[in-house]
């Protein structure tokens, strides 16, 4: 047996404590110093037994001939050359009902969309290339802008692929990234009979950290409209919500506070997935995040994690002393 290279090691707001993560499966431990000590020199045999089985059965520790880069590019290869699901990405606008200053659209939004013709040769064009490569499923991701500018055309583009798909016996998927600040009952619903998998909303903070960072072209923030959609989406049992938080040096700092807010003590949004990004440059702050920020924000990110929810419902975390 030997540890897994993908072991990670990071200081908990624990004292005398650090946080094990396995970046090749996610799973998190929270270990003392003495464990830490022995995965950093590799020393398996000083484990005790119940947590070498542990880590075993969690993939912190793996049989000598388990050659995990080998599996990372035998999964990526898979992954890359499959042609069964047919993945496209359709960018419905650039217009956008924000004015976030760190878009990389630019401040002043181009309002181009798509209109019902284009979308015919884009329905075209994506049903021709699905038959070419044999696929077994179509999966559209909606994209902008905020794609809810245009969703009339939006869902017609789903409707017809969906049709096909349903005469032809293939499956089909959707996913949506979007500002949130569109979505309603009735948009969710519909989002629902197109069998909407991912919905991927931007949360930059609480209130007054994500209202002066994504506000509308008046000026007003856009905290309240996300929230609302995010409880919405929390309801939902049959789609994946994943909260996207970009991070900057202006943020790092609020990023526990909002995941508290949004965890189990808060307004409980349990059941969605949390994203990070990091914006290397923006309006707010243009010089690149420095490594002594990332690590910094690292250690914020996992210790918010730690008392907005059940660690282990988002990262398999277990505590080992």
């Amino acid at each position: 047996m030997k540890f897994s290279k993908y072991n990670l090691i990071m200081p908990s707001a624990k004292k005398d404590h650090h946080y094990l993560f396995n970046t090749f499966n996610g799973s998190c431990f929270e270990v003392d110093n003495s464990v830490a000590d022995i995965v950093k020199k590799a020393l398996i045999d000083n484990l005790q037994e119940e947590t070498k089985d542990l880590f075993a059965l969690s993939g912190v520790i793996i049989p000598d001939e388990k050659n995990e880069d080998h599996i990372i590019a035998y999964s990526q290869g898979r992954h890359r050359y499959n042609n069964a699901n047919y993945v496209s990405t359709v960018l419905l606008t650039w217009d956008c009902n924000l004015r976030c200053p760190y878009c990389f659209q630019g401040l002043e939004k181009d309002a181009i969309s798509m209109t019902l013709e284009q979308a015919d040769r884009y329905i075209n064009f994506t049903l021709e290339s699905a038959k070419q490569s044999n696929a077994k499923s179509i999966s559209i991701m909606l994209f902008g802008g905020e794609p809810l500018m245009n969703m009339d055309v939006g869902f017609y583009i789903l409707e017809k692929i969906k049709s096909h798909c349903d005469k032809n016996e293939m499956h089909f998927f959707s996913n949506i990234i979007t500002n949130g600040t569109l979505l309603n009952p009735e948009v969710i619903k519909k989002l629902c009979n197109y069998n909407c998998r991912t919905v991927q909303v931007t949360l930059d903070g609480i209130k007054e950290v994500h209202d002066n960072r994504r506000m509308y072209a008046n000026g007003k923030g856009s905290f309240d409209e996300v929230i609302n959609a995010l409880r919405l989406l929390n309801e939902k049992s049959d789609m994946y919500t994943a909260i996207r938080i970009n991070i900057d040096k202006t943020n790092i700092k609020d990023t526990h506070r909002l995941l508290e807010y949004i965890g189990k003590n808060g307004e409980a949004l349990t059941k969605c997935l949390i994203s990070f990004g990091i914006v290397r440059t923006s309006i707010f702050t243009p010089i690149l995040l420095k490594q002594s920020s990332q690590s910094k924000l690292g250690r914020g990110i996992l210790d918010g994690i730690r008392v907005a929810g059940d660690p282990g419902a988002l990262l398999g975390k277990k505590e080992y002393a």
